[in-house]
């Protein structure tokens, strides 16, 4: 970016190369820069912003540079000497919420942190000729010493990864017209010159502290983003604009969600790319039109964090009128916004004498309309911690009117929580409105039983200005709104509720929410989401089995509410009193709509034994809604299952026996009879008696085998009979075998018998 000289020591101002010692009124003016950011809206005119999670001052009316310390805690900002608004111009660092600002030298331009946060360097006007030279600024000391001063502007500066080194765009520093840009070694100050040509913008170091991102012209006027190696390897052209188009404040990330990805302003939008060129994107600024884009950064999580300001009348649109094809993201990161006012156009080529101008009052301020609307957007980054069972994560301790929601989320089980607070990306349902804030939370799973605990809380700030009250809000899960819990517990009933609202002193609300799972959720305006009573019954069919056959149990949900019925969405899960029985899908299954008003699904049961014939089982269904306005419930139903059926024959090969050949041998067949369900192997035995006293059957008992093929479950055994001796008349002796089931097949098949006669002949005929 081209470089803003300016004077270097104004009347109130802190010398440079001294310590900061914070006063009594300074302090004063420090809490100021608080309270201000909850009253000085009513009178600046700032724009109310969907997402106002912002941070920096909201009484400084101008900003021209910014930086974001590399744990994000942190940011510096630059309030230039050239502002209409008789603010005292400097360099400032402040907490990412915009408190505790503390004025840290006179000017500052382009500031940057070090890799360690403890210290920044940036350009300001020194000496005489009020020509920019680089300072380093220790950020706790409050003491700033020289690092590079030469007969021409030095400006951004930017440290490498490592800290060691700092990279600065000398403009004129080779001669009139012919800019460098120069690496610095902090601990010598030795300097190495790298590029050496006219019309030099900006300079970095990548991700890697290999190599320096340059925008620089060639003999055309053509300005791109070149990759210029440290090692003095040739340079490598990353984008390939006409002149029409102008690539400035490159910088790459140093995160390791995109790291290497570069992202530069060019023509007042904001471009990616990867670090080879490829993948072009244009991100869209919060304005959305014709945005003077101030300055651009990566956030210490990989997000996009830039300074716009946005007066249609004042700033003129981009130049070009073929931009490049790009492709937005998906899903935007909620905007740390700051509204602020002042005026737009680049920085001054002449050095501004320093005046203070009296602190501005309502009255004599411009209309709000009429004023440049200036914005610093710093996305949040998303907090992720592992957590043990039952802790928590919070990604504030409090909401603020910069950061309206505070989210605390609570595991019941041990694992990893994310909480990401971004841009509402999804249309509200008919009917309501949502705030404008978007809150991304991963957990580990949890139930409706043991749930996870939400506790968002809502700044006053965004109560008023969308018209809801801890009372009224209404909170969504992935789109569908949620209803209050119906009893005070630490379940989840329905799944999501609310299980709390209060309003607290400050004017904040705070709403608890009750989950089985995390996902999606957001704040809207709207009727309050009243509950809906349900009602579950479970019917099988057939609702008589034998065992090993298959039942179809359905389980019906019926919203019960006399007002605006509709489908009950989510969940059931079947449970049997039968230890033998067998739920299909673990007996859960997931409900669809089968009216207007009722939803089923199907779970699939079987038993493998049965201890008694006819024995009827007892099956419940709990109903676990999937959304937040259906109340659970509970069903109950009833299947009966009965023993496989058996096919026994007997056969006695002879049939007939006389006195010279009594004896016969006699085969037991058990087949499985049932035709429903899959058959099995009968198995047990074969009790053999005779009606004759006199026969004798060996053995009296014959243990079943399995015989015939697959396909045929059937087994049987065979005994020896004979039968005692007639002498005058013949006779018939009736042969009985009863199926005698062993322990394991007793509930699988039912018991039986058959008989068989065999004809003894008599001895004298």
């Amino acid at each position: 970016m081209y470089p803003e000289p300016g004077s270097g020591t104004d009347a109130g101002g802190i010398p440079l190369g001294t310590k900061l010692v914070v006063s009594r009124a300074a302090r004063a003016t420090r809490l100021a820069l608080v309270i201000s950011l909850l009253v000085s809206a009513a009178w600046l005119g700032l724009r109310p912003q969907p997402a106002a999670a912002a941070t920096a001052a909201s009484d400084f009316t101008t900003i021209r540079y910014f930086a974001i310390s590399p744990s994000g805690t942190k940011i510096a900002f630059s309030v230039p000497s050239s502002n209409p608004w008789g603010e005292v111009p400097g360099l400032y660092v402040a907490d990412r919420d915009g408190a505790n600002a503390v004025r840290l030298a006179d000017e500052g331009f382009s500031p940057d942190f070090s890799p360690d946060g403890q210290h920044i360097v940036f350009s300001t006007p020194a000496g005489p000729s009020g020509l920019l030279a680089i300072y380093i600024v220790d950020v706790g000391a409050g003491v700033a010493v020289e690092l590079m001063a030469t007969p021409n502007d030095n400006a951004n500066p930017r440290y490498s990864p490592d800290g060691q080194s700092v990279v600065v765009t000398s403009y004129g520093g080779s001669g009139p017209g012919i800019d460098n840009v120069t690496v610095v070694d902090i601990a010598s100050q030795a300097r190495t010159v790298l590029v050496t040509q006219h019309s030099i913008r900006d300079a970095a170091f990548t991700n890697d502290g290999t190599a320096l991102l340059v925008s620089k012209a060639d003999d055309a006027s053509r300005v791109n983003i070149y990759q210029v190696p440290l090692n003095h390897d040739p340079e490598t052209q990353l984008t390939h604009f006409d002149v029409n188009n102008v690539p400035a404040m490159e910088e790459s990330s140093r995160s390791s969600a995109n790291p290497g990805q570069i992202i530069f302003s060019v023509d007042n939008r904001i471009m990616t790319m990867n670090a080879d060129g490829s993948a072009l994107t244009e991100v869209p600024s919060l304005s959305g039109a014709n945005p003077m884009m101030d300055d651009v950064h990566w956030t210490p999580g990989g997000r996009v964090a830039y300074l716009e300001t946005t007066d249609p009348a004042v700033v003129a649109p981009p130049s070009s009128t073929t931009p490049p094809t790009t492709t937005p993201p998906t899903t935007a990161p909620t905007p740390v916004v700051l509204a602020l006012t002042g005026p737009p156009g680049p920085p001054s080529s002449t050095p501004q004498p320093t005046t203070t101008a009296p602190s501005p009052t309502p009255t004599t301020l411009p209309p709000p309309e009429s004023r440049p609307r200036a914005h610093l957007v710093i996305p949040s980054d998303p907090t992720a911690q592992d957590v043990p069972a039952g802790g928590s994560v919070s990604t504030a301790p409090e909401a603020t009117p910069l950061q309206p929601v505070a989210t605390t989320t609570t595991s019941p089980n041990p694992g990893h929580v994310t909480v990401d607070t971004v841009a509402t990306d999804a249309a509200a349902p008919s009917g309501y409105s949502f705030l404008g804030e978007q809150v991304m939370i991963t957990a580990p799973a949890a139930t409706a039983a043991a749930p996870l605990t939400l506790t968002f809380r809502i700044d006053a700030s965004l109560l008023a200005t969308s018209g809801v009250t801890a009372a009224s809000v209404v909170v969504f899960r992935d789109g569908a709104g949620i209803a209050n819990c119906d009893q005070v517990s630490s379940a989840a009933s329905p799944d999501p509720c609310v299980a709390a609202r209060s309003g607290l002193p400050d004017g904040d609300a705070e709403v608890i929410v009750q989950t089985s799972h995390a996902s999606r959720w957001n704040f809207g305006r709207g009727a309050a989401i009243v509950t809906h009573p349900t009602t579950t019954t479970v019917s099988c069919e057939p609702a008589t089995v034998v065992v090993a056959e298959t039942s179809n149990c359905t389980v019906s949900v019926t919203d019960a509410a006399a007002a605006n019925p509709n489908p009950p969405p989510g969940t059931v899960s079947i449970t049997t009193a039968d230890s033998h029985a067998t739920l299909g899908t673990s007996g859960r299954c997931t409900l669809t709509a089968t009216g207007p008003r009722s939803t089923a699904c199907v779970v699939t049961y079987k038993v493998s034994q049965s201890p008694a014939a006819g024995q009827t089982d007892s099956l419940g269904a709990s109903y676990s809604p999937g959304d937040g306005i259906h109340l659970a419930s509970t069903g109950a139903g009833t299947v009966k299952a009965t023993l496989r059926a058996v096919n026994i024959q007997i056969s006695c090969s002879p049939s007939t026996t006389n006195a010279l050949r009594r004896r016969t041998t006699c085969t037991a067949s058990v087949g499985d009879a049932s035709a429903a369900g899959t058959p099995s192997v009968p198995a047990g035995s074969i009790r053999f008696t005779s009606s004759d006293g006199r026969t004798d059957i060996d053995p009296a008992t014959c243990t079943l085998s399995p015989a015939g093929t697959p396909a045929v479950a059937s087994a049987s055994c065979r005994v020896s009979v004979t039968p005692g001796l007639a002498i005058l008349r013949s006779r018939s002796d009736v042969i009985a075998g009863t199926f005698v089931p062993t322990a394991t097949d007793f509930g699988v098949h039912a018991a039986g018998s058959a008989t068989t006669t065999v004809v003894v002949t008599a001895l004298l005929r």
